[in-house]
């Protein structure tokens, strides 16, 4: 239960989050967010491919930072495949109604 002020709520939790008041403008803004959500995929697969090619080519580096700037470009690509495209599906699934917020 929620409590608030030394009163008892009557509603739980997971009530209020699946209430019509709530739920009632958040397709917008999940097509919003997936919009967004393609940008930033976008820009993370260019942008680090962009900087594993600069760092293939440049030779002033320490080895060990040329490794890490490897590794941390390395990641936010695969992030940029994987984890952004995933969100974007789920994201939409929701627009569409072949996933409920409310289970």
């Amino acid at each position: 239960m929620n409590f608030t002020s030394g009163r008892k709520n009557t509603q739980e939790v997971p009530q209020l989050r699946c209430s019509a008041g709530w739920t009632s403008g958040i397709h917008g803004v999940f097509i919003y967010l997936s919009a967004f959500n393609i940008f930033l995929s976008i820009t993370a697969v260019l942008g680090n491919i962009l900087i594993l090619d600069a760092l293939r080519k440049v030779s002033s580096l320490h080895p060990l930072s040329k490794l890490l700037f490897r590794c941390l470009a390395k990641t936010d690509l695969y992030v940029g495949l994987t984890v952004e495209p995933f969100s974007v599906v789920y994201w939409m699934s929701l627009t569409h109604g072949q996933y409920t917020l409310c289970r």
